[in-house]
């Protein structure tokens, strides 16, 4: 019995040490991308502010030229994620540099206009290991990254990427 026991305690407490904090901590929203195939999140919550419905954010993912990149949906229509190219950020066959901006503001008549935004880049679900995050205040740019996300496509250097 004890043999079964201390493995299982074992792997919660790596998963508690694996999972985004924020993840755990409550809620988040989030906007899913395909990157050439790959599924990433874009993901982000406010800690110590009010509850979900009141903020707004803008999302940006940066990708480099060349590699397909699309919205495939967002959580929220308090969300607004927009794709730009970017010549800082590079591809190979097998992977692609992306970057995620966010600006978080409380909405109108939201309880509290305090808070600290967490922001996360995670590959299939934001309560996945996050690939990087950052945190900042509400108001300000919070960016993440460039990392690097594995593709399944093949990245065209000649092609626009839209």
């Amino acid at each position: 019995m004890r043999n079964v026991w201390i493995p299982a305690l074992s792997s919660v407490l790596l998963l508690g040490l694996l999972t985004s904090s924020s993840a755990l901590a409550g809620w988040f929203w989030n906007s899913r991308w395909d990157v050439e195939g790959t599924d990433v999140r874009l993901c982000w919550s406010v800690d110590g502010g009010s509850g979900p419905g009141d903020y707004r954010a803008s999302v940006e993912l940066a990708y480099p030229k060349g590699v397909d990149v699309e919205l495939v949906s967002q959580m929220t229509k308090k969300e607004e994620p927009h794709k730009v190219r970017s010549k800082q950020l590079t591809a190979t066959e097998s992977s692609a540099q992306i970057k995620g901006t966010f600006r978080v503001t409380a909405v109108e008549g939201a309880s509290s206009r305090a808070g600290t935004v967490n922001a996360w880049i995670s590959l299939g679900d934001c309560g996945n290991t996050a690939l990087a995050s950052a945190s900042g205040d509400l108001r300000e740019k919070v960016v993440v990254g460039p990392v690097s996300v594995p593709i399944s496509g093949e990245a065209d250097s000649e092609g626009d990427g839209d």
